[in-house]
């Protein structure tokens, strides 16, 4: 029974590895197409928030 637990888990981290590696370069090719096109923003939007703790300043 405990071989079956550990066939599985070696199974699920062999697919999901492979995935990664199949797709993990389009992934990179997008964020490096956001940074050029965004003007080096990136792939992440930051903002300044406004509220109480701003006004203080």
């Amino acid at each position: 029974m405990m071989y079956k637990h550990f066939f599985k888990r070696f199974f699920d981290l062999l697919i999901s590895g492979i995935a990664l590696l199949c797709t993990g370069w389009f992934l990179i090719l997008v964020a490096i197409f956001l940074h050029f096109a965004n003007k080096g923003a990136g792939a992440f939007f930051f903002q300044e928030r406004f509220g109480w703790l701003i006004c203080e300043k």
